[in-house]
């Protein structure tokens, strides 16, 4: 891959062309590649790897609400998007509902991981409809405490 070539914008553009038009599917996992590879590139630690991967996870969502899950399809699979969430969940549910109590007062970064947990939350709730009723179910306490966090 070309280091200067605009890899960003590629997965921009292609993902906006990943709306409702016949080659839908096609644009979706461009855009859903690129924003993989562009995660993967920048440091795990630093706020573009997050961001990109986001991205990644607000198209696959989209796809998923437009034209419903799929198990093992490489871009409408709702159980990437929860395992997102699996691995971006740096507190138990009872500890963010502690955390959130106070939430001004906690130091920069437990406000950060407390704010990447609202945004995957807000990728959940694209495919809140698509999930089954037993996850939605234990997401529950999640998507109540969403509001609530920074």
């Amino acid at each position: 891959m070309q280091p200067n070539f605009n890899w960003h914008g590629l997965a921009e553009a292609a993902g906006l062309r990943s709306g409702a038009s016949a080659d839908a599917c096609e644009w979706a996992q461009l855009s859903v590649s690129v924003y993989s590879w562009l995660a993967q590139q920048a440091d795990t630690h630093a706020s573009s790897s997050f961001s990109f991967k986001q991205s990644e996870m607000m198209i696959r969502a989209r796809q998923i609400r437009s034209f419903g899950s799929h198990a093992g399809h490489p871009v409408r699979d709702s159980q990437d998007v929860l395992d997102w969430f699996e691995s971006e969940r740096r507190f138990s549910l009872v500890e963010a509902t502690v955390l959130v109590q106070d939430w001004r007062t906690l130091p920069i970064d437990e406000m950060r991981k407390l704010r990447r947990i609202k945004n995957v939350l807000s990728v959940l709730a694209v495919i809140w409809d698509e999930l089954s009723m037993e996850c939605r179910n234990d997401l529950q306490g999640w998507a109540n405490l969403k509001t609530k966090l920074p």
